[in-house]
């Protein structure tokens, strides 16, 4: 690259090349240097060129496509707009008859659906489903691209009825992903997600109408999507806890215990999937939890609460450094997963447990993760070289596990991204054991004893008030002696929570 001057006309190549490679290594390491460089180096292959050039569109694609991913690394809304400014520019170029028209509308109308998810423009939807439709109109049956114009046009009309509430949108999108499931062969690695989708908007559509024939074609394609997809696909646990929200719709329909069962299992499964994203297994293993507390089965509603704080610990590391993540791990808060968890551990009599899972899982979701980076720097300065490894697999989980998302999926994962899933959660097992054999790190990432805990009652007792839908509880301890639980009969929850809603803690 360095001996290649600017006049020469393989400049421009040779960085695009260049800028593609390290947005690819940022997406599979994580490094965020990598992708600053991709798009000086894209930016620069797109400056070398005039707009008469051949391959000017694709340049500006990729220049896109890389300030895309950084707008999602870092949530700067100037990155999104520059990102449309150039597909758009790149779909301008592009005369309707080239075979390319129709994949540079696609680019461009899910990064219009982007930015609608964050400033919520209703204009920024109406030109998505106009971009896409307009892709489908340059394009057969036959071209490969096909498919996936239709489920994404599906996916940007659904968000349009969840927002808006036009029942004609809804019939659109199920119109859309049933045109691209008959369109892909079951072999197809993206079969399962335009089933995926399907099943969602006919869930959807239950919801609205009421008619249970939607209910069941909702259950019979999500549980197709299921069985299509092998269990080394990060995404099939997304399917089944798709899967399992349509089977507790059902229940609470038609209160059959075996719709809650069936619920139960798909939520677990995908709770326990060993690669899927944690955003999504914490989210099955809550409702796991939640239909079983719900209908008073304790014991096994802890072992689904349980479950989705050995994830949480994980998900708040990963969102150390990204606004995003923190965002993310704020909502969870407001859905209060740790006074749930204790609840059930204080209903079970299990009142120790309860107190340590309510620091745990407050500790982690309030502070979001400042107690992590404090440990991170105390470790830096005991063993640099562990420290540095686990910084690095944890971006490289991060690269991985968190991939740009909306309502719907555009497109399935790959057994090779479910393999390297796994090759890194594995490897970040074993760096998390091994920093807990230090003598300073023993309950790293994990619950602190009630024992320990308790030490801070020396000067009197602690008094925790606990409150969630199943119950308000006050626990009393001191330094020695038992808890005292006092339930809180005569408390309205909903009362409760309406004067909380304007309290703000720090």
């Amino acid at each position: 690259m360095e001996f290649t001057d600017d006049a020469h006309p393989a400049k421009s190549t040779h960085l695009l090349n260049l800028g593609i490679c390290q947005r690819v290594w940022f997406e599979h390491i994580g490094d965020l240097p990598e992708l600053d460089s991709s798009i000086t180096n894209l930016t620069n292959a797109v400056q070398l060129i005039d707009d008469t050039h051949p391959k000017k569109p694709l340049h500006l694609c990729n220049l896109g496509s890389a300030q895309k991913i950084h707008f999602e690394r870092l949530g700067k809304l100037s990155d999104l707009e520059y990102s449309i400014a150039n597909v758009a520019r790149a779909v301008e170029l592009t005369d309707d008859a080239h075979s390319h028209k129709p994949d540079h509308l696609l680019s461009l109308g899910i990064i219009q659906r982007t930015r609608f998810s964050h400033l919520h423009e209703e204009s920024d939807l109406e030109n998505s489903i106009a971009t896409l439709t307009k892709a489908i109109g340059l394009t057969n049956n036959t071209y490969p691209i096909m498919p996936r114009l239709l489920s994404s046009l599906g996916i940007s009309q659904n968000v349009h009825f969840r927002h808006f509430s036009k029942l004609a949108d809804l019939n659109d999108a199920i119109s859309s992903y049933q045109e691209a499931v008959q369109l892909t062969e079951n072999t197809h690695p993206d079969k399962p997600s335009h089933l995926s989708n399907l099943g969602n908007a006919q869930q959807a559509h239950f919801e609205h109408l009421g008619e249970l024939s939607n209910l069941k074609d909702s259950i019979a394609n999500l549980t197709w999507a299921v069985k299509l997809t092998d269990d080394a696909i990060p995404n099939k646990a997304k399917y089944l806890s798709n899967l399992g929200d349509c089977q507790r719709v059902c229940f609470k329909h038609l209160n059959r215990p075996s719709d809650r069962d069936a619920s139960v299992s798909s939520f677990k499964s995908a709770a326990q999937s060993e690669t899927a994203f944690p955003n999504v297994t914490l989210h099955a293993a809550r409702h796991w939890s939640d239909i079983l507390h719900s209908t008073g089965d304790l014991q096994v509603a802890l072992d689904g609460y349980r479950r989705a704080l050995e994830i949480l610990p994980r998900l708040a590391w990963l969102g150390l450094d990204t606004h995003a993540r923190q965002d993310w791990l704020t909502e969870e808060k407001s859905k209060n997963l740790s006074c749930l968890v204790a609840t059930c551990a204080i209903q079970l009599g299990l009142l120790e447990e309860a107190v340590e899972l309510l620091d745990f899982s407050r500790s982690l979701i309030w502070q979001q993760g400042s107690s992590l980076r404090s440990d991170l720097e105390t470790l830096k300065e005991e063993e640099p070289e562990l420290a540095k490894r686990f910084e690095l697999v944890g971006r490289q989980l991060d690269a991985v596990n968190f991939p740009g998302s909306s309502i719907g999926v555009d497109h399935c994962n790959t057994k090779d991204i479910g393999k390297e899933c796994r090759r890194q959660v594995a490897e970040w097992e074993d760096l998390l054991d091994r920093v807990r054999r230090l003598p300073r790190f023993k309950d790293f990432l994990r619950p602190i004893a009630f024992q320990q805990l308790r030490q801070v009652a020396t000067k009197g007792q602690v008094v925790i008030i606990n409150v969630s839908q199943y119950g308000v509880d006050a626990l009393s301890f001191s330094t020695s002696g038992p808890i005292v639980h006092v339930p809180l009969t005569n408390i309205d929850f909903d009362t409760l929570t309406q004067l909380s809603s304007g309290i703000f803690l720090n």
